[in-house]
């Protein structure tokens, strides 16, 4: 299940992401900061106060009580993109990885793009983050062009963009209509049922009471079968009444 991050998941999501960053940077950056400058019980109060003050949109992967992953995502932080939307930042639990965390939580964040009315979507990585480069790149992402080196870290990342189907944006609102519809169409044909029952009824009545009497049954041309003469039954009294067949 994927849902809105609470203040209840910070120390948790702190725990994904510092576990997180030390299993996919390493090599990218350095041990040193990787080791010596984040720590779970320093990243939870900023993990609090964003969720808190709803400084970032934070959603989590929750399955079996177990919180598996997070991402936050939002508008496009890039001057140049301003009318996309991003994936801020994505990050599966280590030892949950390879079970199809990561894809679903991707394809959740884009649903929400399309629900907002976006059609393009970017996300940034590590260059030398190979594994992460091939999952994005097998979701649909390719890189842009556009690379920034973090002087911190003394690594250079890229840019991927997505481009969302126009067809699938408000794909629910746009069913609505027909939706309304068919629901007419079908409250037209319950009606339409029940204004036969009433004939049913009388049209059985005249039968039952012109039981003895020639049966007059008008066959249209262009049909060639003829239905059998009707089987009559009144209590241990069982026969064939003759029926009248007119061509028209």
């Amino acid at each position: 299940m994927i849902r809105r991050a609470v203040i209840d998941d910070a120390e948790r999501i702190a725990e994904i992401h510092i576990f997180g960053w030390r299993s996919a940077y390493r090599g990218i950056v350095s041990d040193a900061y990787l080791f010596g400058k984040t720590s779970v019980a320093g990243r939870i109060a900023g993990v609090r106060k964003a969720i808190d003050e709803g400084l970032e949109e934070t959603y989590v992967f929750e399955e079996d009580g177990i919180l598996k992953a997070f991402m936050t995502i939002g508008n496009a932080r890039n001057a140049d993109k301003s009318d996309a939307f991003e994936l801020w930042g994505l990050y599966v639990e280590p030892l949950f990885k390879g079970q199809g965390v990561g894809t679903q939580m991707v394809a959740f964040c884009e649903q929400c793009a399309r629900e907002r009315g976006f059609t393009e979507i970017i996300l940034w990585v590590f260059k030398d983050n190979a594994k992460s480069r091939r999952f994005y790149e097998k979701m649909g992402y390719a890189p842009d062009g556009k690379e920034e080196t973090i002087a911190r870290f003394n690594a250079v990342q890229v840019r991927y963009c997505k481009k969302l189907p126009t067809s699938l944006v408000h794909k629910s609102s746009a069913l609505s209509p027909q939706h309304s519809v068919l629901s007419t169409q079908h409250s037209a044909l319950s009606t339409q049922h029940s204004a036969l029952n009433p004939q049913h009824s009388a049209l059985s009545t005249h039968l039952d009471a012109a039981h003895n009497s020639p049966i007059l049954i008008l066959v249209p041309f262009a049909h060639k079968k003829i239905a059998p003469p009707l089987l009559t039954t009144r209590g241990n009294d069982q026969r064939r009444d003759r029926a009248v067949v007119r061509i028209v």
